[in-house]
């Protein structure tokens, strides 16, 4: 017999899938509440069992959330809702500003639109939307040569850019291709395809506005270049500081 669990909002004992069928039909501002918890879960990567354990809900519907999640309607505002859902998930980060400092700091990893974090060592989206934003241009073509889960595809096609990826994992090209698969208007075109990076015969001559990991290679060569020749100055100072604390020595 399947366990029963209680309505925390009027007492009434239900199996897990009558729970939540109870919750959309009696309590619908909780089952709001619910559907927006399951949905904050899956995009921080969270267990599909665990999220359904922790909820008192079955894994069949923290399935279908998710895959609600990834059927979306066309919308020309800042936002969508997944189809038959009340939630509003954003198209863009809210009050988001441009980096300018060699600092950057984030409020959150970012998870609007497609983002997640469950692809293991992919980064906050905000990093290449900084990017894009600031070297490249609308229609401009973006080139992502290990594009992982997409991260970087979703941000060229939502700032109405070209993205071309490229990824030598099959798993990962599919993965990108269902991040990326949303419908929104005016948005940029993206296409993957599987294939090593040191081979990208398939692209053009000078057809690409903007090699994104290059770009990052060159920034963090530059970067520790520039830390390498101040710990070297510092070296430098503190040897010659070092000379004249010896021959003041001397002297005396």
């Amino acid at each position: 017999m399947a366990r029963k669990v209680e309505c925390l909002y009027c007492g009434q004992k239900f199996t897990r899938t009558q729970y939540s069928e109870h919750l959309e039909m009696e309590h619908t501002d909780e089952y709001v509440k619910l559907v927006e918890r399951i949905k904050s879960a899956l995009q921080i990567g969270d267990d599909i069992k665990y999220i359904a354990t922790n909820n008192n809900i079955t894994e069949a519907f923290v399935k279908k959330i998710e895959k609600q999640l990834m059927t979306f309607i066309k919308e020309d505002t800042t936002s969508y809702s997944p189809k038959n859902s009340n939630i509003k998930l954003l198209w863009e980060p809210e009050n988001f500003k441009l980096e300018t400092t060699t600092v950057w700091s984030f409020p959150d990893r970012g998870n609007w639109a497609t983002h997640s974090g469950k692809y293991r060592g992919n980064w906050s989206p905000f990093i290449p939307r900084n990017i894009i934003l600031r070297y490249s241009g609308e229609g401009e073509t973006v080139l992502d040569q290990f594009v992982g889960s997409g991260t970087t595809l979703i941000e060229t096609k939502l700032l109405k850019r070209k993205g071309i990826g490229v990824d030598i994992n099959p798993e990962a090209v599919k993965l990108t291709k269902s991040n990326t698969s949303f419908e929104k208007k005016d948005s940029g075109e993206v296409e993957v395809h599987v294939g090593d990076a040191r081979n990208l015969g398939f692209i053009k001559d000078e057809s690409i506005d903007l090699k994104w990991k290059i770009f990052v290679i060159i920034a963090v060569i530059i970067l520790l270049s520039a830390i390498t020749f101040i710990i070297l100055l510092h070296l430098y100072n503190n040897r010659n500081e070092g000379r004249e604390v010896a021959m003041q020595a001397k002297e005396y």
